[in-house]
């Protein structure tokens, strides 16, 4: 499924544009010409704080007249991104299922979807608001949104956005996306913080008593409670020459950054290590703990899985993401140069057992329990099939396979599904995937088999221990 047009009005620069695109599109042009515009606009339709009170437009996103426009005053934005197909046929049956009537036929009679929103000031309520709306061919929108179908819609075209690194030191600053959450997140003894913040205080008084100067401002300043109430009882004004909580202290934290052991990773190594890292960005590089995994399905499942759950990994330090892309053995690596903790979940197959051997050559003196996990009955579809979810498999075993490959095993045994998950199609992992959860998302955490509960709960635990 790909994002085959976008149309854009009132949007921060851009007035109106309608843009096709291609499977792959580069967007070339002078700064400020409305590049990372586009991208904005592509991120925020597709992104879940969008259907949520007030929106995911800032006031800075509309578009204003003049030098003394007012956001209250602009014109609505709006923003409309159709997906369609490249060939007829292209969606399966699952596709057209969890996009739940929203889908429809399009140029070329090729499926699509048209998704608007559009987000203006509205004068009764006194606040900006946001709606977001499916629409037919004719741009006519559907009556109600089916449940569910926006939400799909973002785990089929999931959205990977990333600004662009002009400057390092911005996304070490305290209100960063992943640093910021990353201070806050430090929690310390509160004796011990009481007494750093002691020590704070008194290195404060020496340095101010150090420089006079700032004696005569305080004198100065405090001169001003006869004109003005500045509060504070008989001293006024305190100056911080250097922040006496340790929270502040810890927000103007400066960052060191060390490479990788030369020679240790290929030049190609590096290249697909450089895409992980601007992937996952601060993420990556600020976890304490990696949990890897074999593939895109497993990284969903454990993800969403954690959801379900009401846990989070992101807050715990946990970064989870395939290995496939380089090797295990080099995520290792570079892990243990980084001092990051890490876990490895491989299916219980052939290639699983390379995967696993491969981990263990790198443990050293570690116990493999601690750090090496084998997903039970085979790969992470069998063993969804084993735990409870083999309809949504059976159900997707193309009719040609299921006669060329009749399975001969008794109905629910292991065996049996291990050929359930030998039959389905290469195409379609995503929707299947998608599928599963949703059920395990109505059966809660019930639902959610003890193997990925377990490797969930050990991954925050040691995240959590190595604080």
């Amino acid at each position: 499924m790909f994002l085959t047009k976008i149309d854009i009005k009132n949007f921060r620069g851009i007035v109106e544009l309608s843009l096709s695109l291609d499977e792959t599109t580069v967007l070339i042009g002078d700064n400020n010409t409305g590049k990372s515009t586009i991208l904005a606009a592509i991120q925020i339709c597709l992104n879940s704080a969008l259907n949520k009170k007030g929106g995911a437009f800032g006031e800075y996103d509309y578009h204003l007249k003049d030098k003394d426009g007012q956001p209250t005053d602009a014109v609505p934005i709006e923003i409309t991104l159709t997906f369609s197909e490249s060939e007829q046929e292209e969606w399966s049956d699952e596709i057209i299922r969890m996009l739940n009537g929203v889908t429809g036929i399009g140029q070329n009679d090729l499926q699509c979807v048209i998704l608007r929103a559009t987000s203006r000031y509205d004068d009764a309520t006194k606040s900006f608001t946001t709606s977001v709306d499916f629409l037919n061919p004719q741009q006519q929108a559907l009556r109600g949104n089916p449940p569910n179908a926006l939400r799909n819609l973002r785990r089929l075209v999931p959205t990977f956005y990333l600004a662009a690194l002009r400057d390092a030191a911005r996304e070490f600053r305290a209100g960063s996306q992943f640093w910021g959450p990353f201070v806050r997140a430090l929690k310390i003894d509160p004796i011990l913080r009481q007494q750093i913040e002691t020590d704070l205080a008194n290195l404060n008084k020496q340095v101010l008593n150090a420089h006079t100067a700032f004696d005569m401002v305080r004198q100065h300043l405090g001169k001003t409670a006869g004109l003005v109430p500045l509060g504070g009882g008989t001293d006024p004004v305190a100056i911080e020459a250097i922040p006496r909580k340790v929270f502040d202290l810890l927000s103007r934290t400066q960052v060191m950054l060390h490479q990788v052991a030369p020679g240790s990773l290929s030049a190609d190594e590096l290249r697909r290590l450089d895409h992980h890292i601007g992937r996952h960005r601060g993420h990556f590089l600020f976890s304490r703990l990696w949990l890897l995994v074999e593939g895109e399905t497993d990284e969903f499942i454990f993800q969403e899985a954690t959801r379900i759950l009401d846990r989070d990994l992101f807050s715990a330090g946990v970064c989870c993401f395939k290995f496939t892309e380089l090797t295990v053995s080099h995520f290792i690596k570079v892990a243990d140069q980084l001092g990051i903790d890490w876990i490895v979940v491989c299916d219980s197959d052939p290639r699983g057992d390379q995967y696993a051997d491969a981990a263990k050559a790198s443990l050293g003196t570690r116990g493999e329990a601690d750090f090496i996990r084998r997903v039970p009955h085979g790969d992470m579809e069998t063993f969804l099939c084993v735990e409870g979810y083999g309809s949504i498999f059976e159900a997707t075993i193309p009719e040609q396979e299921r006669k060329k490959t009749p399975i001969t095993a008794v109905k629910g045994t292991t065996d049996y599904w291990k050929c359930v998950a030998k039959l389905q199609p290469r195409r379609g992992k995503p929707e299947r995937a998608a599928s599963v959860m949703e059920k395990m998302e109505t059966a809660g955490a019930a639902g959610i088999p003890n193997f990925i509960k377990e490797t969930i709960e050990m991954a925050i635990m040691r995240a959590t221990e190595a604080r």
